[in-house]
């Protein structure tokens, strides 16, 4: 036998009576006792919004060592999925001992113009200044890239194998990168200073500056659509680590 109890209060003995609801719930509602010791349901109070946390600086970091490789491709969507060459001030680099495993090396940037595709055209002119090993004295010198689309670093001499006998390239830099063409109205520019051992019984490292810009009338480089090549002019690099920050014009929420 089946019955039920319909009830509009509960009372406990000696207490005030509690009134039940008389509306019915929408699912995901709590009940609460309001005033008089009525029972109702009451939607919960949402939660805030989720909060962003707007970053104007993202970075990559390559771990070289051992790794054999033959160039390092910076892509801005590697920084930020939906970061373009438009969003982006400048690019800072920063790299500590890189060498190549078999031979003396410059390393070489290139800009690319589409993922896997360089851009191998343009004239960019440099003035360089050293301080090297064998002597107190300093070496400067001027030129260009023969309209091949190229900056590079070291410029006086190439930075030792990493199993040179007198000690490692141990290629390290600072560098900045504007990477914007003449068509947005700048013009592309680079700057490096940095350390590195020659291939020579040195027991101290060349100290150079490098400035890398538009090459007087001629075309600059253009085509930084999808972002950069670091590559070593020979071998392929087996040891030291490589740091990149996308420094943006305006922050992107994260």
């Amino acid at each position: 036998m089946t019955g039920k109890a319909v009830l509009d209060a509960i009372q406990r003995p000696n207490g005030p009576p509690i009134l039940l609801p008389m509306d019915n719930p929408n699912p995901g509602d709590l009940l609460v006792m309001g005033e008089g010791n009525q029972l109702g349901f009451e939607a919960p109070t949402p939660l805030p919004p989720e909060k962003t946390y707007p970053k104007r600086e993202f970075d990559l970091f390559f771990d070289l060592n051992g790794s054999g490789t033959s160039l390092v491709d910076v892509l801005w969507s590697d920084f930020h999925e939906s970061l373009t060459l438009e969003k982006i001030a400048f690019v800072k680099m920063q790299a500590m001992g890189i060498s190549s495993d078999t031979a003396s090396i410059q390393l070489y940037f290139k800009a690319l113009a589409q993922e896997g595709v360089t851009k191998n055209t343009g004239y960019m002119g440099f003035t360089q200044s050293v301080k090297y090993a064998s002597s107190s004295s300093r070496s400067d010198a001027v030129g260009h890239n023969s309209n091949d689309g190229s900056m590079r670093f070291p410029l006086y001499q190439s930075a030792a194998a990493s199993g040179y006998a007198y000690g490692p390239g141990n290629l390290t830099f600072d560098a900045l990168l504007h990477p914007h063409d003449d068509a947005a109205g700048r013009g592309v520019h680079m700057y490096l200073d940095g350390s590195y051992h020659q291939s020579a019984a040195y027991d101290s490292p060349n100290v150079e500056q490098v400035a890398w810009s538009s090459y007087d009338q001629n075309p600059g480089i253009s085509g930084f659509d999808a972002g950069f090549r670091m590559y070593p002019s020979s071998g392929a690099l087996d040891r030291g680590f490589f740091h990149a920050t996308a420094v943006l014009k305006e922050a992107i929420d994260v």
